[in-house]
């Protein structure tokens, strides 16, 4: 069921199968800014949890595990809804039969979307329900629409991307594009996806049609990608991750990743973004 919460600023949508974002419009300018999922890739955004990218084949404690979908299980299991008010709204899921097949942990998951003015904020809460350690990865995935004739990208100096051969992280580059670069998506998909470090914590693009979004994510990684240019593939996703995709070395043994995030009770994350028309 898709759920909407709004202020005098934005209207957005959400649907509980995988607490995916489906819309964000912009009341003043009346234009929506995500990408619709009706073109090369059918989603809006995702939910990346416990594991993301590839990283679905792991094991703990000597025991092997295999997440049956790239990016984990979150974004295809049905969510509860915990609290709904006029601009917030709260889901949540739990471990089930099927997910302790692919991980195997007692864990709560909670997702929250508040609007304060033209932001939106996304919060996510991680807690271990028998207080053992767990260990996961954690991201999103929104998707923005487009026009690559005039889009930019606006880059922190300092910044460093991780270059992908064959789906695996290789090496560290300096970012080799202007810090306002005129986004070309062969460039990305060139890389499979770009993986920059996030050092400044922030990422703004202006989408080529009067819209920007600032992205302001507390996570160490963001991942850019796009399945490349055409009228119906005109999106660019902008990722924050809390983990990393699969890298040259990476250990089998899920806790020993680099960047694998690990609580005994509970672990949050705050991510916003922010729309200007």
């Amino acid at each position: 069921m898709v759920y909407a919460i709004e202020n005098e600023y934005l209207r957005v949508e959400i649907d509980s199968f995988g607490a995916e974002l489906k819309r964000v419009f912009l009341k003043k300018s009346r234009r929506d800014v995500l990408y619709d999922g009706k073109g090369a890739w059918d989603h809006s955004d995702l939910l990346l949890f416990p594991v993301i990218g590839a990283n679905n084949e792991y094991s703990l404690n000597g025991v092997s595990y295999r997440v049956a979908t790239r990016h984990g299980f979150a974004f295809r299991k049905q969510f509860r809804v915990l609290e709904k008010g006029s601009d917030t709204i709260r889901f949540g899921i739990e471990e089930d039969e099927e997910t302790l097949k692919e991980y195997p942990f007692s864990f709560s998951f909670e997702l929250e979307y508040r609007l304060e003015g033209l932001t939106l904020l996304r919060l996510a809460k991680v807690r271990s329900k028998l207080r053992n350690r767990i260990v996961f990865q954690y991201g999103t995935h929104p998707a923005f629409k487009v026009d690559f004739a005039n889009a930019k990208l606006h880059v922190s100096k300092g910044t460093a991307l991780y270059v992908l051969e064959n789906g695996i992280i290789k090496r560290q580059v300096p970012w080799p594009h202007q810090e306002n670069w005129l986004i070309d998506p062969s460039e990305i998909t060139a890389r499979d996806t770009y993986v920059i470090d996030n050092p400044h914590h922030e990422i703004l693009l202006e989408n080529g049609m009067g819209q920007s979004v600032e992205c302001r994510y507390n996570s160490p990684y963001i991942a850019i990608w796009t399945p490349g240019r055409g009228e119906e593939n005109d999106f660019l996703c902008i990722e924050p991750w809390y983990g990393i995709s699969p890298y040259a070395g990476m250990d089998k043994d899920l806790s020993k990743r680099m960047c694998v995030q690990e609580t005994m009770e509970e672990q949050c994350f705050e991510d916003e973004i922010a729309f200007c028309s």
